[in-house]
């Protein structure tokens, strides 16, 4: 030897890449002994080393199986090929895989004594001589591996490339082929992580790594290869850690994460594709399901998503060994929050909180009071328990979210993310005090009736100020989730094409364009969100006096749009205020659907009669039964009353007849019918039809008054006190489903006046007159 720099009892690894190569004499190809090998090899080591064989060649160099004459053992020696032999560069990189060899000393690393080059100038290193396989002629065999075996050769890898690293040197190459397995198959194996000779020290400059590639070949195995990697850029542990990813990934499946049909694919497919869940390939169980966890990490895209360290990949695998959950994977991997219960909790509670809070209603006007606060109060505490069930769901998952910005671990789209979920969890505040407010409403409101007198000026603001906040609060949750939505789908597109950043930022801004473009093509639309908030006010409450300011924005927003206007007009008109006629009267020129159409026609027809302008009145009931069938029944009796009021009875009359032959058993047609037969003094025909009114309704007792007073005009004044006593009897005994209105009290004072009881009488008066009153026609308006 002309020049040898070994050492050889300290034991190093090397750096360059060994294919995978047969053991000594096993060679398929070769009928020939090692000695006929040996003697067709023309390379001088000189005295000291004798030529066994040659085991396998790489990209830069053969390796041959050599003894060591003086030491009496055998040995690997690697010679820098011929064609490079004058190349500095490939001499320089040569020489760097002994050096960064003689800085690493590790169980699970190949050893390696120095180097020194011939007579002739050839460069060599000379290593340990391995006897076993490469861990990819094992995966050819068994095409995949137990996961026992898995954690057992991943742990060895681990501790190897942990010890590199903290010298600072990356493999850049980590392949199956680069892993020997030594010891008996099945037994407990040593690995050995070969070839760093592409290794790159932390500290080279890029002009030297760029120096150092200029031999022509290609630095990294595609299948194994890392995105910063395959794009060229600065490597360090943590690509190594992607690579190892994709082993294990292959140990366990069978296959790498990523294989197109020519290296070209299979990089993009690494930079753009995310491999196929392990639980399609393979039978899922725990272990395996863990494994998952820690490899699907390792392949994170973002080397900032990935460990950060071969030590943080070390203790997860030792704790999926030891049948614990990976630590550092939990958060990623771990079954996501159920939102199962959740969503039926919910559905529980919301539905509930509702039919409480209609039930308060019904009963709060009625006769319940006390029920009614009952039901006010368990809608109240429903809809809070809802609300803080969904406020802890969603600010769990944001804490986690913000938790991971906080830690650094997040990326720009991560952190875009984690402000999206914040507005997401932002917009249950004002929803669950949408509910707040609701469920008090009922309740105050149930609560002043039962006072009765207490301080309706006090209940009218509490409506007037609680209808502003809810309104306000609605349309505030409403523009939070579109916010959320709108930056989530930002993110989404910019992230999922993978586009550099100001790639990212074009899309970004062209979904921005397009959402604006859509608004401004459909803004009108946009006035469903305050009505739609306006009309989710409870109808039965104090909110009659509000000022309608979502009816005035949707309005502003959209002037064709209709329902606004029909829902100003009932407003107002429930009011008493007569400009109600052209919110109606804009409704009809607007041509709804034919039962919005008939509702402003009947509307506006009741508002024409309340001004003294029945014709007008007569013709828009005309219409509006022509437009819809199925509701001509009210509508005809509306219209007939008016009929009557304009001395048109003969029509009236016609409307009667077709009315009780179209609805058998109609008593209010046979009522209204005896009326008019009353008022034209034919009293034989009145009486036979309040008689047919009261067979099929019994328990009205307007119509026993009717029945009474025909009585009377006929001379029958027994059967008059007949009529008057069992209007007063049923009264005290308390009729089924009678709704005690001023008409049922106005008979019943009528009856008892008949009969003597003066003072009953007037007390029922003033009753029905109380009822009749607007305070009260207010509260019982139902739009």
């Amino acid at each position: 030897l002309a020049t040898c720099e070994c050492k050889p009892e300290v034991a190093k690894s090397h750096a360059l890449t060994i294919p995978e190569s047969p053991k000594p004499g096993t060679d398929k190809n070769s009928n020939t002994d090692p000695g006929d090998q040996a003697s067709d090899i023309d390379i001088d080591l000189g005295d000291r080393y004798e030529i066994l064989e040659t085991i396998g060649q790489g990209g830069m160099g053969t390796v041959y199986r050599v003894r060591d004459k003086v030491l009496e053992k055998e040995f690997a020696v690697k010679v820098l090929r011929d064609d490079f032999a004058t190349n500095p560069t490939a001499i320089e990189r040569f020489k760097q895989e002994a050096d960064a060899a003689s800085e690493l000393t590790h169980p699970n690393m190949l050893a390696t004594y120095g180097r020194g080059s011939t007579a002739s100038g050839a460069h060599f290193i000379v290593m340990d001589l391995l006897e076993g396989e490469s861990l990819s002629q094992l995966l050819k065999r068994e095409t995949r591996l137990d996961a026992s075996r898995v954690l057992d050769f991943s742990i060895q890898i681990c501790d190897a490339l942990a010890h590199a690293h903290m010298k600072g040197l990356i493999h850049r190459d980590l392949k199956p082929s680069n892993i020997m397995l030594t010891g008996e198959n099945g037994a407990s194996q040593t690995v050995k992580v070969l070839d760093f000779g592409i290794a790159k020290l932390k500290a080279t400059s890029n002009r030297e790594t760029q120096n150092l590639t200029e031999t022509g070949d290609l630095f990294g195995s595609p299948s194994y290869m890392s995105p910063e990697q395959c794009l060229g850029f600065a490597v360090d542990a943590r690509s190594d850690i992607y690579s190892l990813g994709c082993m294990m990934y292959e140990m366990l499946s069978g296959q790498p994460p990523f294989a197109g049909k020519n290296p070209i694919q299979t990089v993009i497919q690494h930079l753009n594709d995310e491999p196929l869940p392990l639980n399609k390939l393979i039978p899922k169980d725990q272990i395996t399901g863990r494994l998952q966890a820690i490899i699907m990490r390792c392949l994170e895209k973002n080397s900032a998503q990935r460990y950060q360290s071969m030590d943080e990949v070390k203790a997860d695998l030792q704790l999926v060994a030891a049948g614990k959950l990976p630590k550092q994977a939990k958060k990623r991997t771990l079954k996501p929050v159920p939102l199962a219960w959740p969503v039926i909790s919910t559905i529980l509670l919301a539905g509930g909180a509702w039919v409480s809070m209609e039930i308060a209603a019904l009963t709060g006007f009625n006769t319940g009071k006390e029920i009614a606060i009952c039901f006010a109060v368990l809608a109240y505490i429903l809809s809070f328990i809802c609300a803080l069930l969904w406020c802890t769901v969603l600010g769990q998952a944001c804490w986690k979210k913000v938790s991971k910005v906080r830690s650094g671990e997040a990326e720009l789209h991560e952190k875009w993310l984690t402000a999206a979920l914040i507005l997401l969890t932002l917009c249950v505040v004002p929803a669950a005090a949408w509910f707040f407010a609701y469920s008090a409403i009922c309740a105050i409101l149930a609560f002043a009736q039962i006072k009765g007198e207490l301080s309706t000026l006090f209940t009218q603001g509490v409506g007037q100020v609680s209808s502003i906040v809810i309104l306000v609060l609605s349309n505030v949750s409403i523009f939070l989730a579109f916010l959320a939505t709108v930056g989530w789908a930002i993110v989404r597109a910019a992230h999922a094409l993978k586009l550099a950043r100001a790639k990212q930022r074009l899309v970004a801004f062209l979904y921005i364009g397009c959402l604006a473009i859509l608004a401004m093509l459909g803004y009108k639309k946009l006035a469903w969100i305050p009505y739609a908030a306006s009309s989710s006010l409870p109808n039965n409450s104090a909110v009659h006096y509000e000022p309608n300011l979502g009816l005035e924005l949707a309005i502003a927003i959209n002037p064709e749009f209709d329902k606004p206007y029909f829902d100003r007009g009932v407003r107002k008109q429930a009011a008493g205020e007569s400009s109600a006629i052209s919110d109606f009267s804009k409704v009809i020129a607007l041509k709804p659907d034919k039962d919005m159409e008939s509702q402003a026609l009947t509307r506006r027809a009741e508002l024409y009669a309340g001004s003294g302008n029945l014709a007008s009145a007569i013709s828009d009931l005309q219409q509006a039964r022509t437009l819809t069938p199925y509701q001509r029944r009210g509508v005809d009796m509306t219209l007939a009353s008016y009929l009557r009021q304009m001395k048109r009875d003969d029509e009236a009359l016609a409307i009667y007849k077709r009315l009780i032959a179209d609805h058998h058993g109609y008593a209010a047609a046979y009522q209204q019918r005896s009326e008019l037969y009353s008022q034209r003094g034919e009293l034989k025909q009145a009486l036979a039809d309040i008689d047919s009114a009261i067979v099929w309704d019994q328990n009205n007792l307007t119509y026993f008054v009717q029945r009474a007073e025909l009585y009377e005009k006929l001379g029958e004044s027994a059967l008059a006190n007949q009529d008057y006593e069992t209007i007063v009897k049923r009264f005290n005994m308390g009729l089924p489903n009678q709704n005690y209105d001023a008409d049922v009290y106005r008979s019943i004072a009528t009856a008892e006046q008949k009969l003597g009881l003066s003072v009953k009488a007037n007390e029922h008066f003033e009753k029905a007159a109380k009822m009749a009153s607007p305070k009260h026609s207010k509260w019982e308006n139902d739009y």
